[in-house]
């Protein structure tokens, strides 16, 4: 092996690590950034809650030294009482609540929530065990736990996508009988339908393959609406943004904390909304995969369909002329530079085919997994070389035999361009 083949193996494998780098690369910067933006925000406001937390601790023991110097003039009981007030006063300023053991913790509700926060992983903080045997149970309970929720979570899943899909399909049908009738009024008017009832059946059996991900989105929104309206009924000291922060939180798993429920009662309700909040992400997150799988498919069997219309848009619209067509053409099929003629007739390459696709396929396509692209790739270049030889093959036949006297003549120039020539290259 040379030391240029040994030079290009390095590279390709320099850049297939890059690429698989990259998204690292990618999270570091958006880490960074979030911190500098956060710090940036939340700075100003620490340190302004500090200097008034210190402000008021600060006049609570003036106060409370100011007052307990008043007892030398009392008696023994009333300055008892007194000094009990003036601490209790105290603790009130510093922010120390007093003990109520009507709103337990580790009630059943309260444990049943810790549970959830646990095989969720969101894990708010506000239950924690404190003894050593609570910490080793709740470690084997989430080794256990996680997974079981994971499944649950998908199963939740596919029965929401189940459901949306029998909507879906029952959208597209009614959709189809009102074709049908448009159908029977133009032909009863003497013209010919335009609608394909075996396409829309095609559409039809493809599921979620044609849903609009938007209208999840907009459910799973409403969603998070209608649960941030339920936990501010349970927690009426939250104002509904304080409720819908907690929601967006418990959503997504990341639990900072700060606003917790108060009401331990409500627990088992609040967990509820959370777990049916996370089987709807999980929902858009599943059709969204699926939609890609579909695509992945969809493009492997379609692409010689969408290769012929994209080389016909290409002529169509000049990019591809016959003139150029034919001097692409004129070299001998045993000379031909496959690639070099692809990259001359690039309109119709796979990123071209990409970016003639509608909007919806191209963001799909363009977030599929590197392997699907990569098959998608080979199959296109494959089909342009098909279509090369083709071409060159017609080509020769139009030109006919050659003279026996002379094999080895060059092959005559191709004929002009004209709508026989143009009809015979597509």
């Amino acid at each position: 092996m040379g030391i240029a083949s040994v030079a290009y193996v390095l590279r390709e494998n320099l850049r297939s690590g890059m690429k698989s780098f990259l998204p690292v690369l990618i999270l570091v910067i958006y880490t960074l950034i979030g911190a500098l933006l956060f710090q940036w925000i939340e700075a100003d406001s620490e340190t302004q809650e500090i200097e008034l937390m210190r402000k008021q601790q600060e006049k609570a023991i003036e106060r409370a030294a100011f007052e307990l110097n008043t007892l030398k003039s009392k008696g023994p009981i009333e300055a008892y009482n007194h000094t009990v007030r003036v601490l209790k006063r105290y603790n009130e300023k510093i922010g120390v609540s007093e003990v109520d053991d009507s709103n337990l913790k580790w009630s059943l509700s309260g444990a049943i929530f810790y549970c959830i926060t646990i095989y969720t992983t969101i894990g708010y903080g506000n239950i924690y065990p404190q003894s050593t045997a609570g910490q080793v149970v709740t470690i084997i309970y989430a080794f256990i736990g996680i997974p079981l929720a994971v499944i649950c979570l998908y199963s939740l899943g596919q029965l929401f996508a189940t459901f949306i899909r029998l909507i879906w399909k029952a959208i597209l049908r009614s959709t189809r009988v009102v074709s049908k009738d448009l159908s029977k009024k133009v032909e009863e008017l003497g013209e010919a339908p335009d609608s394909d009832n075996g396409s829309e059946q095609q559409k039809e059996d493809n599921g979620l393959a044609s849903f609009p991900v938007w209208i999840l989105l907009i459910f799973t929104v409403l969603w998070v609406l209608l649960s941030a309206f339920l936990i501010n009924l349970m927690e009426p000291d939250w104002s509904y943004g304080t409720s819908l922060y907690f929601t967006l939180i418990s959503c997504l798993t990341i639990g900072f904390g700060d606003v917790l429920p108060s009401e331990y009662r409500y627990m088992i309700l609040i967990g509820i909304i959370v777990i049916l909040g996370l089987s709807l992400v999980s929902t858009t997150l599943s059709i969204i995969q699926d939609q890609i799988e579909e695509l992945a498919d969809g493009m492997k069997g379609d692409i010689d369909k969408e290769y012929m219309n994209a080389l016909a848009e290409a002529q169509d619209e000049g990019e591809i002329s016959a003139a150029k067509a034919s001097a692409a053409l004129e070299a001998p099929p045993e000379n031909l530079d496959v690639e070099a003629h692809i990259a001359t007739m690039d309109p119709r390459s796979l990123d071209a085919v990409v970016s003639r696709m509608p909007l919806k396929s191209r963001l799909l396509y363009h977030i599929m997994p590197a392997g699907n692209k990569k098959q998608l790739q080979k199959q296109s270049e494959d089909l342009v070389a098909n279509l090369v030889e083709e071409e060159l093959l017609k080509l020769k036949l139009a030109q006919g035999p050659s003279s026996p006297d002379s094999p080895s003549s060059p092959i005559a120039p191709p004929p002009p361009a004209g709508p026989a020539y143009e009809t015979s290259l597509q």
